[in-house]
């Protein structure tokens, strides 16, 4: 059994929930890593945007390895084919991902277990974050916490999204930003079945409001990396979607934007999940990589690298920025205003959820 968020509220859920609480409120210290007689050459798979801009920044600080930075094409789960065209094959060292894809990592059997020994700065790491194989080995590095939710852009929204049922409102013809189903664990897509009385478990209302959607015209991009949501937000391409944290930062620095991160209503709520980082199991520099991860685990390059992609970090020793602020929930807004969805049985439909949106929903767009 894989170690997991859950998607019921329970005493661990409340815990899980309650972490992002504790991210919040961080004090920072520094960490060196150890210079090595000469730099090995890792293979890397990181995400675009601000969040390679920020890895290189803290890679750029040690000289022990030297990265070859390659980017995801769209979201985390679209590293996972071709993961598996190559095995047993080396490929790549370390893997960034997050909560909805790490369940599908471990069980391919592809990843390389982690000790406190190891990567020390995990010993600052909530427990609640790591995600465990059935021999409760740890198999993730996490760094940041953040949330998922929906907004719209001030200056160029033609409405002001109160509720789901406006994304039907011919007033957003071409308005919407979607997302690609393998981006993010398709939680847009839990969103929508949530408004209608289903969730992860039960996808067919999100499915059929999707579907309405799409033939109004109102889908003007469909999104498969964080540059894409980027760049048509920002140019006013569109202007309505829902996006992480990170994301709605990074437009809301040369544009008025509204963040609907503390909504009530079942589908407008918060999805919260981690970010990391996992080595493969293949690699042949596997110790490098684990005392990289564990640099880039330390209290002040955690805190920069967060304060970079607009995110909470998950060193304790850590401070986080005012930019969280938007995901920043005391437990009792956590139970209203947030949802942690099932990301393993997610993780499990992504291909079929991927195939299905070519043959149902890209036509009508």
């Amino acid at each position: 059994m894989i170690t997991r968020f859950g998607s019921h509220a329970s005493s661990d859920l409340l815990s899980r929930r309650n972490v992002l609480v504790g991210a919040a409120a961080l004090t920072a210290f520094g960490t060196p890593l150890r210079h090595a007689l000469a730099a090995t050459e890792l293979n890397g798979v990181w995400w675009g945007g601000p969040w390679i801009e920020g890895i290189k920044a803290i890679t750029a600080k040690q000289s022990d390895v030297t990265v070859n930075w390659q980017l995801h094409a769209g979201g985390s789960a679209a590293v996972l084919p071709k993961i598996k065209s190559a095995w047993p094959n080396y490929q790549y060292d370390i893997v960034s991902s997050f909560t909805p894809v790490y369940p599908a990592l471990i069980k391919e059997g592809w990843v390389e277990p982690l000790t406190f020994e190891e990567v020390p700065n995990l010993r600052d790491v909530p427990d609640l974050l790591l995600f465990r194989d059935s021999n409760k080995q740890i198999m993730n590095a996490p760094m940041t916490l953040t949330g998922k939710f929906w907004g719209y852009r001030n200056d160029t929204s033609p409405i002001k999204l109160e509720n789901l049922d406006q994304l039907l409102s011919p007033k957003l013809k071409g308005q919407i930003c979607w997302w690609t189903p393998t981006y993010g664990g398709n939680l847009h897509l839990v969103s929508l079945a949530l408004h209608r009385g289903g969730s992860e478990q039960n996808l067919e209302p999100g499915w059929q409001f999707l579907k309405e959607i799409a033939k109004t015209g109102n889908i003007g991009r469909v999104a498969n990396t964080e540059s894409d949501f980027i760049n048509s937000m920002t140019t006013g391409e569109t202007s309505v979607s829902i996006s992480n944290l990170s994301n709605w930062i990074k437009i809301a620095k040369s544009h008025p934007c509204t963040f609907l991160s503390r909504e009530e209503k079942p589908g407008m709520k918060t999805f919260i999940y981690s970010e990391g980082a996992v080595i493969l199991k293949n690699s042949p520099h596997k110790t490098e990589a684990k005392k990289f991860l564990n640099f880039l685990l330390s209290p002040e390059n955690d805190e920069a690298y967060c304060k970079e992609v607009g995110q909470a970090p998950v060193n304790s020793k850590s401070k986080a920025g005012d930019a969280v602020k938007p995901v920043a929930y005391t437990p009792e807004e956590a139970k209203k205003f947030t949802y942690t969805a099932d990301f393993e049985l997610l993780s499990k439909e992504l291909d079929a959820m991927q195939k299905r949106f070519e043959t149902e929903i890209a036509p009508l767009l």
